[in-house]
């Protein structure tokens, strides 16, 4: 990131949507990465795309809607530090977008109806976007449910099966509805790595606490999405080496964990590799050496199994229908690695909230949830 081509001075009103095309090449140039976000402090991330480029004149197309009004200060940068070689960039242009329901070329009767990328959402018509939702939600559940169908009858396979431990959102956990659980992951300050993925010598944490910072990650692991009257587990738990704060991760956890009657956890990972005798902690995940997390399994497992943390009185269930589910993706700006809910999260920090089904006629629930807490609770 400390070599961009960046171009600054732009405005943008809060939730308003944006596309923006430009020409692209590169010769020993074959990746860029092109950033939306604001260009001073707090340096608001709004968005982003990887950029592959050939030697050959390209055009791309990338749209956001903006999370704030900002007047002057937006900035669009390719992050140009990684290769060496040459880059052209060409014909600009931010804009609203034209919202299309099909393309030139495109009819129903031949059936050339393209299917678009997640970037490209805000090109198209409300009503194309929520039908190519429901379509992929649809086909997923159908693959989940022939999969589990296949392990059960054809294998016999007795054990409880679900089908990812990534649930981004209502239309991920929908597919579930029919399997025997569901089940999530979280992280708190994983590291990332500006320019290689998993660089182990480029690499950065925000290196903060997670209660002072707000509990995203017990947010996001304990989401509201679990169905009420099946199991619920989180797979794939970790506060990152080496950040400081580690330490809260085990109370944290067992509290919420709890507090939301999740059915088991599982940390990722106990050990990195096959060393298990080097007294050093070697790994951003790795468990068993670092003594501030390992000291506080034993008290916080018992109070885990044994329900010395008290449920959640009464949770609150929310129905939710596949058309109501399918409309989100005009709602949903989170991407990949969000958690979106149409509630405020920080909810459950004190209320459990369950989905009652996702099949509902119509989507119920939502109109009776209160007010997030304010100030210090227990």
């Amino acid at each position: 990131w400390h070599l961009q081509l960046k171009h600054t001075g732009l405005s943008v009103t809060q939730d308003s949507a944006y596309v923006l095309t430009f020409a692209a090449r590169g010769e020993g140039f074959t990746t860029a990465f092109l950033s939306v976000m604001r260009d001073n402090e707090p340096y608001t991330w709004y968005n982003g795309m990887q950029v592959d480029l050939t030697p050959q004149w390209r055009t791309y197309t990338f749209t956001f809607r903006a999370p704030e009004t900002n007047t002057g200060n937006l900035r669009l940068a390719f992050n140009v530090g990684t290769q060496t070689g040459t880059l052209w960039v060409d014909q600009a242009k931010l804009s609203k977008p034209e919202r299309k329901g099909l393309l030139d070329g495109e009819t129903l009767a031949l059936g050339n109806i393209r299917r678009f990328d997640y970037a490209e959402k805000e090109s198209f018509t409300a009503k194309r976007v929520t039908d190519l939702a429901d379509f992929y939600v649809q086909l997923q559940q159908d693959f989940l449910e022939d999969m589990y169908a296949f392990l059960k009858n054809e294998l016999g396979v007795q054990a409880p099966i679900t089908g990812t431990n990534a649930l981004v959102g209502p239309a991920d956990a929908a597919p579930h509805e029919n399997l025997d659980y569901l089940d999530d992951h979280s992280y708190w300050d994983h590291p990332w790595f500006p320019n290689n993925p998993w660089d182990g010598n480029d690499w950065l944490i925000n290196n903060n606490s997670a209660l002072e910072s707000g509990p995203e990650s017990i947010l996001n692991a304990f989401s509201g999405l679990a169905l009420a009257g099946k199991p619920f587990t989180v797979s794939e738990y970790n506060h990152g080496y080496p950040n400081r704060y580690r330490v809260e991760m085990a109370p944290m956890l067992a509290a919420y964990a709890g507090f939301h009657q999740a059915g088991g956890l599982m940390f990722f990972e106990y050990n990195t590799n096959f060393d298990w005798e080097t007294d050093i902690v070697d790994g951003y995940f790795s468990l068993h050496r670092d003594n501030s997390v390992m000291s506080l399994f034993p008290s916080c497992a018992y109070a885990y199994r044994e329900g010395l943390i008290a449920p959640a009185q009464q949770p609150l269930t929310i129905d939710y229908s596949r058309a109501y589910i399918a409309n989100l993706a005009e709602e949903d700006q989170e991407g990949r690695w969000g958690k979106f809910v149409p509630y405020d999260k920080s909810l459950l920090l004190t209320h459990a909230i369950k989905a009652g089904t996702y099949h509902a006629e119509t989507v119920s629930g939502l109109e009776n949830l209160p007010e997030p807490a304010s100030g210090t609770f227990t």
